[in-house]
Parts: structure tokens; sequence; C-alpha cells
């Protein structure tokens, strides 16, 4: 018996051992063996969705123009009021914040990642701000008496560079302290006007408009205050610096672009673009560089993946088909998207006393342009802003983007006081490549404010893409006419709804629209409109 209830228990052990170690192997491998479902989760949110754009102005009177103003800011007195620089919220198409810059700011440039921002202002000084906390300056640097900084450039975090025309330096700032360290001598007469340093920050080259040679600042001992020359043989308007760090292309004023061979700092061969080329970008998905040409109204795209340089067949920039303007088109700046996809060509037409401004967009597979965008008509305004010295009287760049944030393209208008959003991609309702009317105005300038005389009003109902607007017929009592972005505030006219505060959405000669959602259609009519003219749009950058 005994040995029986034992043989009888041993087989119920082993008969449930197999249940048992199945158990066992459930709880030690977790949800392996369980039935649980698992979320299958779609694209993330792009990490960096968080873009934005810089947009730099000037404000006030112009040395160049009245020659009042010095431009070291000591005798004669300048009378120009201080710059601006706005954060712009890509995502919302908005102004977040607005810094004051020195007087007639002239350049800008980021931090590689972002974190600072650094203003070179024509009072020999550079305005830094934590982009953080875009309303803020974080420190004001003063360089050197009469200096006249002119381009502000780095590849680093920990220093950036400035180029001073007008002394024939280039200083070095620690981005940590904020404190020139080095300034660096150029040749007399040199006159710098641009830099690029290569992705790895060893080496600077520095562009010069007063020399025949450009200039190579070694950045690892830039303390000693050295450079080389490297012979170009006529004064330049740009450069860029290769992806893979072997390479730099300068532009110069006969539209020759010399490749220098990094390694030896010789030039090596060359690609042209025609006289009068003003600006390259260079496209690093695809190793292109996109040369602008106010003088022959062109784009020519330059393939530098290998050597020498091969240049295609420049790119005709015509005006926009709708363009109240007659005159020739001026190309003055092209950005290229991030996927290297297309590249947009901002220029401007100056017709009888009004300047119309304008984007042609290149599918840069076929080298054609797809269409052009015009964006704004204004007043030529130039004795009071400048905007006709300015070095890009409007200038374009394009936004970070990625598969959950599209890119949008920028474009600032100094006539206008605006800069004009362009999505680049379809975003709801709104077709890829459109402008509409969406413009984010510079801050209010220190001008005269415009009055104009209003004779009519028409009224457009709100439809599934753009918002109730009313636009008005008026001409100029005082000042000049009124621009994209503009301030205005009506009065005086007898249907209470077309009265108010408002921005000026869109623009011709003639009339302007805003929207308002409680405007009447009405003639005959005599209100006025009071304008404070917004400060001018000079330069763009893009962050991270």
């Amino acid at each position: 018996m005994r040995l029986k209830t034992r043989s009888s228990k041993s087989a119920r052990i082993l008969a449930a051992a197999p249940l048992f170690l199945v158990c066992i192997l459930e709880m030690s491998c977790g949800e392996t063996y369980r039935p649980v479902a698992q979320p299958v989760l779609g694209p993330q949110p792009d990490p960096a969705a968080a873009h934005f754009v810089i947009s730099l102005h000037t404000n006030g009177d112009n040395f160049q123009v009245s020659g009042l103003c010095t431009p070291s800011g000591t005798a004669p007195p300048c009378i120009a009021d201080p710059g601006t620089a706005s954060r712009l919220d890509v995502s919302g198409d908005t102004n977040v914040g607005v810094l004051t810059t020195g007087i007639l700011p002239t350049h800008a440039a980021l931090l590689p990642n972002g974190s600072k921002l650094f203003v070179a202002g024509s009072d020999d000084t550079v305005t830094v701000s934590n982009t953080s906390s875009p309303t803020t300056v974080a420190a004001t640097i003063a360089l050197t008496p009469g200096s006249h900084p002119v381009f502000v450039h780095t590849t680093e975090n920990a220093n950036i560079y400035v180029a001073n025309s007008d002394n024939d330096t280039v200083s070095v700032i620690n981005a940590n302290s904020n404190v020139v360290t080095t300034t660096i001598p150029l040749p007399g007469g040199s006159k710098p006007i641009a830099l690029a340093e290569t992705p790895n920050g060893q080496k600077l080259y520095v562009v010069n408009q007063g020399s025949p040679n450009a200039a190579v600042i070694n950045t690892q001992f830039a303390s000693n205050g050295q450079s080389t020359q490297v012979p170009i043989g006529a004064a330049q308007v740009w450069a860029v610096a290769r992806r893979d760090n072997g390479r730099v292309y300068i532009l110069d004023t006969t539209g020759k672009i010399s490749t220098i061979d990094t390694s030896s700092d010789t030039v090596i061969n060359f690609a042209s673009a025609a006289a009068g080329a003003n600006f390259m970008a260079y496209d690093k998905t695809f190793n292109r560089l996109f040369v602008t040409n106010p003088s022959a109204a062109t784009l020519t795209m330059v393939d530098v993946s290998s050597d020498p340089p091969t240049a295609h067949t420049p790119i005709a920039i015509t005006p926009a088909s709708t363009s109240p303007c007659t005159t020739a088109v001026v190309p003055t700046s092209v950005t290229v998207l991030g996927d290297g996809s297309k590249a947009y060509a901002a220029s401007y037409q100056l017709d009888a006393g009004t300047v119309c401004t304008q984007v042609s967009v290149i599918d840069t597979g076929t080298g054609n342009v797809s269409t052009t965008i015009p964006l704004s008509q204004s007043t030529d305004a130039s004795a009071q802003t400048g905007c006709g010295l300015a070095r890009f009287r409007v200038f374009t760049t394009s936004s970070g983007g990625g598969t959950n944030t599209r890119f949008k393209v920028f474009v600032s208008q100094c006539d206008a006081g605006s800069t004009a959003v362009i999505y680049a991609f379809q975003s709801g309702s709104n077709p890829a490549d459109t402008f509409n009317n969406i413009g984010i105005p510079a801050p209010l300038s220190s001008f005269p404010q415009n009055q104009v005389s209003i004779s009519a009003a028409s009224q457009a109902a709100a439809t599934s893409t753009t918002p109730a607007m009313t636009t008005y017929t008026y001409t100029v009592a005082s000042g000049s006419m009124l621009g994209l972005g503009a301030n205005v505030s009506i009065t005086g006219m007898s249907d209470a709804g077309n009265n108010g505060s408002f921005v000026v959405s869109g623009a011709s000669t003639g009339t302007f629209s805003v929207v308002n959602a409680s405007g009447v259609t009405a003639s005959g009519q005599s209100g006025i409109g009071i304008s404070i003219l917004p400060q001018n749009p000079i330069f763009l950058v893009a962050g991270p």
C-alpha cells in the first residue's frame, strides 16, 4: 500500500510537471506568451519641428543715402534709429519676439546649434541674444571705432567671425563670453564683404571687394593674427564651402567661380555665371551651387560634386504674368529646400516709383521655372528707407523641414516692410507654391506716418481657403503708397464695419486689402487711412 501510494503521488507530480513548466516559462518570458495586443504607432512628430527664422530690419535714415550718419556713429552724429531682429515661428507664421539691435544692422548669423544670434550693426557693434529669449539683448559687443561690420559667420559653436569693411579686419568673438578675443588685420584696402568657414571649423575664407585676392585664416591659430592670400584675379562678392571641407567656391565680380583646394589653398579650376552675379546658395544634398545674376536676370545651377564644376545653361528669370511692373526683373537671392527638390529665386522690378516683388520656383531636376509667384507692390521710398542701396532689396531663405514639418520659404521685402511666407508643399487646402497674402510685418518704424484718402470699399466673403476681406480704393494724401504688412487705421467711413485698425494683407497701385469680416461694399465715401510704416527687412537667417 505504501509503495502504491508513493507511486500514485509520483505519477500525479509527473503529470503536472509540464503544466508547471509552461507556467514558469510564461512568467519568466513576460509578454512573449501573453495574448496582449500591442499598439502599432504611426509616424512620430519631427523632434526638430520647432523651426524658426530670424528677420533683420533697418529703421530710419541710411547713411549711404543721406550722408548724415557715419558708419561709426561719431561725427557727424548718426540720426538713424536702432534696428530690430524678429524671431518668426515657422509653424504659426507669426512674430514671437523682437530684439533691438545696433543702428543700421547689416547682417546676422546663428550659432550652428541655434542657441545664439549675432547681429552686425553699422554703429560698430555686434548685438548678441539668446534665441530662447528673443526680446532680450544678452550682450552688446563694441568693436573698434570705424570698423563698420558687414558680415558675421561661423560653423562653430565656440567662436563667431566678423568682417569689418572699413578698417580691413576680421574680429574673432568668443561665443561663450561674448568678448572679442582677436582682431586679424588684412592688407590695406581689402574691404572684406563676406566669409565662408569650412564645416569642420578649421579654415575661414575672407571675400574682399577691394582686392583681387581672398584671404585665408587658420582658425586653430587665429590668435596669432595672421592670414594668407589666395589670388582670385578680381574683386569678390560671395563664397561657400563644400560639405566635405575639401573645396571652397568664391564668386567674383566677373561672374567667375573659383574652386579653392582647401588642402593647399590654391585655385584649381573655374566655372562661370556671367558678369554681374551677386549671390550663391549651396545645396548640400546634391552638391550644387545656385547663382543669381541681377544684371542678366538669370539663375545658374552649377554641379560641384566633382572637379571641375559643371555650369548648366542659365535659367531666365522673367516677370510674373500678373505683375503691374513692366521693367526687367532683378534677381538678388536664391534658396534651396533641404531635400534639394526645388530652388526659389527672389527678385524685384522697379517701375516708375513702384517696386514689384516675386519668387520664381525652379524644379531642380529639370532646371525649369515651374511657376512665378507675385508677392507685393510698394512705393519706392528709398530716400527715406535706403532700400535702393540695401545689399538685398529682397532676400529669401527656406526653413527646416521633414516628414511632419514641411518646408516653407520666407522672403524679406525691404520696400514692403514685411516678410512673405510661401508654402513649398500643399498645406490643407492651400496648394504648393502659392502666396496666400501671408505677410509678417516688420516692427513699427519711426518714419513719418502716411495718410490716404479712401473713396470706396469692396467686400469679399470668406471662402474655404481665405478669410473675409475688404479692399479699399485710395489716393495718397501724404507720404507714400501703402505696402504689404503696413498697419492702417481707417476712420470716417459711413459704414462702421469699414472702420478700424488693420494690417494690410494685399496691396497694389491704388488699392489695399485687409482681413475684415464686418466690411460693407460701398462707393463715394470719404474715409481717411493713417498708416504707421513698418521697418525694412533686409536679411533672413534660418534656424536649425
